[in-house]
């Protein structure tokens, strides 16, 4: 009757003490523009009573369009609200933040961290990366806390790239964590493959591959092991793997380490065993009956040992780092060389994508692509060039008795009679302005750099992780040339 009457302040006061509040809109309808505060009042309580499409109505005939905004953020109508945000930038509510954080709600992390990205709020994006990879590591999920943490390289590389380079306390904080970050992701990622060998019902990696993870490890894990990691499952991994392939010297010593360390109560009766049984048939002429052939500098040709308490994977005599296919974790090929002053990049770029060119124009419609482009492919070549290709790559990388520990320096005259094909290129994330060379002393081994890692691998092994995951296996990239 009072909004017949043409009253409708006193019909507002009734409503708002009695109900219904569907009423309300027609008293929104009726009230002019001027009366804001009974406006924002009748907004209010349709909101409250959840008619919020009378709600909308009311806040746009009040032009309150910031309420708009909220309502469509507490709705979760992000396209919406993105829209609102677009036509009025001077509301200050960020919406952005909002959306990453429903998106973290809704467990939706990928999304979310790209939205902290947009809202301008990278360390929310960093630390939402670093609860990921804590909880993957508490539930054992080594391969996706290997993946987190180089996420988390990635996030400190950006950090330390944006930085004016003046050396300070927090740029290199940053550095470190990124090193950090990204030695911890190789780990987690190599003791993905024990972890599986260990707790799960069916071995799906081969005996040499678990022993040369092993050894990857031991070589690389500090004195603090990272959590999850568990040195206790490295050893027995070695052992029993080490005696398989008949290294019983190995296997051996494997045992008299996991000694000194706490054993689950179930293993220490068969560790026992094995130890007594291993001290009761190994003997020098067993321990010649290796099933693994000893592994070679690719430089300097002298044998590496299987096993080393050292931290660095190199050779001993000439410091040359081996290289490790990230599948199988073999040595690779791989010798790494540097260039004198006299020759630049742009030289070596320009020769390399010459050759390129004169690959794909070649005979029997073979593709053969250069280590800029990550490959590496000798599909196209006869026995007998390879043979000479390998001869050539011992003479001019092997060391003589005056050169000096580390990589090679090659000059202008061996680098021309390299083999382009056999020459790779990599940048490292901490050194992108300065590029990495190797080449590959065996032709007959095909090899692809993944270009977002950095991981080498053997070109098969690497189809058929594309044709099995259809990304890199360790960094999860497309890996596309």
């Amino acid at each position: 009757m009072f909004l017949i009457a043409g009253q409708p302040d006193k019909a507002l006061k009734i409503l708002v003490e009695h109900g219904p509040a569907s009423k309300l809109i027609e008293v929104a309808r009726k009230l002019k523009r001027t009366d804001a505060d009974k406006l924002r009042l009748c907004a209010n309580i349709l909101q409250s009573n959840g008619l919020n499409s009378h709600a909308f109505e009311t806040y746009t005939k009040l032009g309150d369009f910031r309420s708009v905004l909220l309502l469509h953020m507490e709705l979760c109508q992000w396209d919406d609200a993105f829209a609102i945000k677009k036509l009025h930038p001077e509301i200050e509510e960020d919406v952005s933040l909002a959306y990453a954080d429903w998106l973290v709600q809704n467990d939706r992390f990928e999304d979310a961290i790209v939205a902290y990205k947009q809202a301008t709020r990278p360390e929310l994006a960093k630390r939402l990366l670093k609860q990921l990879m804590r909880n993957a590591a508490k539930e054992k999920r080594s391969k996706d806390t290997a993946y987190y943490c180089w996420r988390i390289a990635l996030e400190s590389l950006s950090e330390w790239c944006e930085t004016d380079r003046d050396h300070t306390a927090e740029e290199e904080k940053t550095a470190q964590e990124f090193m950090l970050s990204s030695e911890h992701a190789e780990i987690y990622y190599a003791y993905s493959f024990i972890d599986q060998s260990i707790n799960e019902p069916f071995q799906t990696s081969q005996p040499e591959t678990l022993f040369n993870i092993a050894r990857f490890l031991l070589a690389r894990v500090p004195k603090q092991m990272p959590y999850g990691v568990s040195l206790v499952n490295i050893l027995v991994t070695l052992a029993k793997h080490s005696e398989q392939l008949g290294c019983y010297k190995i296997a051996r010593h494997a045992y008299e380490r996991l000694q000194a360390l706490r054993v689950p109560s179930s293993w220490v009766d068969k560790i026992e065993v094995a130890t007594l049984a291993l001290r009761a048939c190994s003997s020098p002429s067993e321990i010649s009956k290796s099933h693994l052939e000893v592994p070679v500098c690719c430089r300097c040709t002298s044998p590496l040992p299987l096993f080393s308490c050292t931290s660095e994977d190199a050779c001993s005599v000439c410091s040359q780092k081996v290289i490790r296919s990230f599948m199988t974790f073999d040595q690779l090929p791989l010798v790494e060389f540097v260039l004198e002053r006299d020759i630049t990049h742009q030289y070596v770029a320009q020769h390399l994508q010459a050759n390129v060119s004169r690959s794909k124009s070649g005979a029997n419609g073979h593709i053969v692509q250069s280590g800029t482009a990550g490959c590496r492919n000798s599909a196209s070549r006869d026995d007998a060039a390879v043979q000479d290709d390998s001869f050539l790559a011992r003479r001019l990388l092997i060391p003589s008795s005056e050169s000096k520990p580390g990589p090679v320096r090659v000059d202008l005259a061996t680098f021309n009679r390299m083999e382009k094909e056999s020459i790779m290129i990599q940048y490292l994330f901490n050194d992108q302005k300065v590029p990495h060379y190797f080449y590959v002393v065996d032709p007959s081994v095909s090899l692809h750099l993944c270009p977002l890692c950095n991981h080498f691998f053997e070109l098969e092994e690497w189809d058929l992780a594309i044709l099995n995951e259809g990304s890199c296996p360790f960094c999860r990239g497309s890996g596309l040339c």
